[in-house]
């Protein structure tokens, strides 16, 4: 993929989280890249404000004929009226995506591309936590009678109450509906930490409350109560283990840290883990499970993949 292509789905809001981190090193890499995005997204923005009926195919065609005009012409342009160039590369430099929505020009878009976890407070007073690799697309400002956002990857929502205007979530594969509560939904599962929400996908629906779980298995859903003390470490930086089989103390750490285990010494599943690690680091973490299991080696293929022998 080009990277013409990469900025047009970005814009349109198509890009993967890893297509955005591309992205994202091809701009920061040098001075002339940035030049190029700040002027694509001008010229796209400008484009998609003059054309209600919006065609991407049309569009991408005549932005790349315009960027190469402009290019030829050597002029320059600001990203928006009221942001800067400086401001628009910084606010890509540290990883989060803001983008302009040609459909509504008061929706955002913000994807996470960086380690740390990411807080967006809506206009109602709402707070979306947004893990590694996850987006969030939002209006400014909130109707009335309705709130909905879109989100990718996983993220935790604290729902602002107001009876009437329900909070909407929704994915790729289903939709999460509130009045004012607290869960976690990924594009695959919804945990309730407080409050009532109702999931739907287009399967089924079922209605979930306090410490209840969905769970999306081709394409049907079906309900348990959680037992998963850490489903939500990525956000607390707390992980708790007590009597923990380590075959699920390293799916646990998988998702805490966004990488991957691969158990070769079959006879460690069965071994037991008991300890907490709080706001520790991913090398620290393996050194204090050495401490407890020093036959254990961790081989690294690379920065996020590890077999364990």
């Amino acid at each position: 993929m080009n990277t013409e292509e990469l900025i047009t789905r970005y814009l349109t809001n198509e890009n993967s989280a890893q297509e955005n981190s591309m992205l994202l090193e091809w701009v920061i890499s040098n001075e002339a890249n940035k030049k190029e995005f700040i002027q694509a997204c001008q010229i796209w923005h400008n484009t998609s404000l003059l054309n209600s009926k919006f065609d991407k195919n049309k569009a991408y065609t005549s932005f790349a004929k315009t960027i190469a005009t402009k290019q030829a012409k050597g002029k320059t342009f600001s990203l928006w009226k009221t942001i800067s160039a400086v401001a628009a590369v910084a606010i890509l430099t540290i990883g989060i995506f803001f983008v302009l929505q040609p459909s509504n020009s008061n929706t955002l878009t913000v994807a996470n591309n960086s380690d740390a976890i990411k807080t967006i407070v809506l206009s109602d007073g709402s707070q979306i936590i947004l893990q590694k690799g996850a987006s969030l697309t939002y209006p400014e400002s909130f109707e009335s009678d309705n709130r909905s956002v879109s989100t990718t990857g996983t993220v935790f929502c604290s729902v602002t109450p107001n009876p009437n205007a329900p909070f909407v979530v929704s994915t790729n594969s289903l939709s999460v509906e509130v009045k004012g509560t607290s869960f976690e939904v990924s594009p695959s599962k919804v945990i309730v930490e407080s409050g009532v929400v109702e999931v739907t996908s287009q399967s089924n629906s079922i209605t979930l409350t306090k410490g209840e779980r969905v769970d999306l298995t081709d394409g049907i859903l079906s309900k348990s109560i959680n037992n998963d003390i850490n489903y939500a470490s990525w956000k607390t930086g707390i992980l708790y283990f007590n009597n923990t089989p380590l075959s699920t103390v390293f799916k646990d750490l998988e998702r805490h840290f966004n990488c991957r285990f691969t158990i070769t010494n079959k006879l460690l599943e069965s071994e037991k883990l008991t300890g907490t690690f709080e706001q520790q680091s991913l090398e620290n973490t393996l050194l204090m499970i050495q401490e407890v299991f020093p036959e254990i080696e961790f081989v690294s293929t690379n920065a996020s993949t590890f077999e364990v022998k």
